[in-house]
């Protein structure tokens, strides 16, 4: 006998078929209800009828954000120490580059100048000043009360130095119809054109403070310069100091040989002639007296009389007697 389970195979296959279906609609794409935002800048009809900087060149650099602002979600203030995050509300570029591009612009727009570029700089000018921006706080109520509140400075390439520094506490209120969102956007995007207006009001104390300073430096330099001079004035009297000390010791050194040279020539002539008076008076005739010149120790000569050799006549005793001038000799007889 056969059995029939047809029925029974139907009724599973069903049940199957209904199952998949069922895990289809699990498994289908849920919509994106996320929505995107862009701070945008100042329109046109804000600039002023006369350009108060129109020769600004000015760099501005990204700002330094607390850390709860990072991120891609916008931020909305819901007590003194509470936040919060809608993960559907988000910006469209990172927050911190859509506020510097934001306040490049407005300070472009608001001092009449298209010199102002946002670091890294891609634009090719010189910048005389920079702008750094900390900022504290910059949250608020969807159709309340938003607060920008920061700290700015304007200075010298290269971050220094300081010319202007700055806090500014800045308040605006969003709208409260429509998108609510829309109008929070719009409101920080108001408050960044008021920063920018500040910015822009200080230029001229920036420029005082940047002509003071570069007065003072032009003042140090003269005074660096002339104690230089001073100094090398003095090295080079110094030098000639020397110079003539040297040469006065040269001139008493050559004035001391030189006398010491005559002394010894004299002293040689003295002794040249004293040499030369001996050998005349040695070569003298002896019928010039028989003087006999000898010199003495100290090389002087003494002339000595000659004297009478008297007559002899020897003696028995081999003594001799004078006979007086005159006297006839006696006659011996052998």
């Amino acid at each position: 006998m056969k059995h029939r389970i047809y029925p029974a195979l139907s009724l599973a296959a069903l049940a199957a078929a209904g199952l998949l279906a069922g895990c289809g609609s699990f498994f289908s794409p849920k919509p994106d209800y996320s929505q995107f935002y862009l701070l945008s800048a100042l329109p046109a009809s804000a600039a002023p009828a006369t350009p108060p900087e129109p020769d600004l060149a000015m760099g501005v650099f990204s700002p330094d954000f607390p850390a709860y602002l990072e991120r891609p979600q916008i931020v909305t203030r819901s007590g003194d120490n509470q936040v919060m995050l809608n993960d559907y509300q988000r910006w469209a570029e990172p927050f911190g580059s859509g506020f510097s591009r934001v306040l490049a612009q407005d300070i472009g727009l608001l001092a009449g100048t298209s010199r102002v570029a946002v670091f890294p700089l891609t634009q090719a000018f010189e910048q005389e000043f920079e702008t750094y921006v900390l900022v504290f706080q910059f949250d608020g109520v969807p159709g309340g009360d938003v607060t920008l509140r920061a700290r700015w400075r304007i200075t010298g390439p290269g971050g220094k130095p300081n010319y202007v520094v700055q806090e500014s506490i800045l308040h605006a209120t969003a709208s409260a119809t429509g998108d609510n969102y829309k109008g929070y956007v719009a409101a920080m995007s108001a408050l960044v054109g008021d920063l920018a207006r500040e910015i822009v009001a200080a230029v001229p104390q920036a420029k005082t403070a940047e002509a003071a300073q570069q007065a003072a430096e032009a003042q140090a330099a003269a005074q660096t310069a002339a104690a230089e001079k001073a100094a090398a004035d003095a090295i080079t009297a110094k030098a000639v100091a020397d110079r003539a000390t040297a040469a006065q010791q040269e001139a008493a050194q050559q004035a001391s040989e030189d006398k010491a040279q005559a002394a010894a020539t004299a002293a040689q002539a003295a002794a040249t002639a004293a040499q030369a008076a001996v050998t005349e008076a040695q070569a003298a005739p002896a019928a010039a007296g028989n003087t006999t010149v000898a010199p003495d120790a100290a090389g002087n000569t003494t002339a000595a009389p000659a004297t009478a050799t008297p007559a002899v006549d020897p003696a028995p005793a081999g003594n001799t007697t004078a006979a007086p001038a005159g006297t006839p000799l006696p006659t011996t007889t052998m």
